[in-house]
């Protein structure tokens, strides 16, 4: 008899225990469908870019496009700042990049991770962040916060990944192609 019970009494306490556990796995379901994923959108990154300055404009969109080797017309030309200096980005129609700098016509061959570096230190300060810088290196497969639709395909892969030593807990995706912060998320966004 002392057997029966003690099967009762085990049972009622693992379904107790493991209800609870399911109500909340459902509850956390619940709280996902509605919280949005952590996107850097242009509208985010836009503000984090300095104003451009006219006068160091010493190429024309023409020119440049002459040194950036590109044999037929880009799908895209996007003229902004790489590390407070003119850039003149053009997008081929591959899906790859040509960068000319807009102030001497010097085309970026190549996004290294000591540009990518120097990327996270200039966004670090025109946006007032203290903080240490640790590499995580060159991503060569998706992270959990690079999983989004948005990111397959993207001719801005590989990312450079960076952990910033700040209060937020920042981690920023930088563009191998285009040496932009293409990603931002935040602790509390990863939580």
């Amino acid at each position: 008899m002392s057997w029966v019970k003690f099967y009762v009494k085990t049972h009622n306490y693992l379904g107790l225990g493991l209800s609870l556990f399911f109500l909340l796995l459902f509850g956390s379901g619940i709280v996902m469908m509605f919280v949005g994923y952590p996107i850097y959108q242009d509208l985010q990154r836009f503000p984090d870019l300095p104003s451009l300055d006219g006068t160091s404009l010493n190429f024309s969109v023409q020119r440049a496009f002459r040194e950036s080797g590109l044999e037929s017309h880009p799908l895209s030309i996007r003229l902004n700042t790489l590390q407070d200096r003119p850039v003149y980005r053009f997008e081929g129609s591959d899906g790859s990049y040509r960068m000319v700098f807009a102030d001497n016509g010097e085309l970026l061959k190549e996004v290294d991770s000591s540009r990518a570096r120097r990327t996270v230190q200039w966004f670090m300060s025109i946006n007032n962040i203290e903080g240490s810088v640790r590499a995580h290196g060159k991503m060569t497969d998706v992270d959990a916060w690079t999983t989004n639709p948005s990111f397959s395909g993207s001719p801005h892969w590989p990312f450079y990944k960076y952990e910033l030593g700040d209060s937020e807990g920042t981690q920023l995706y930088v563009s191998s192609e285009t040496a932009e912060v293409f990603h931002k998320t935040t602790f509390w966004q990863r939580f």
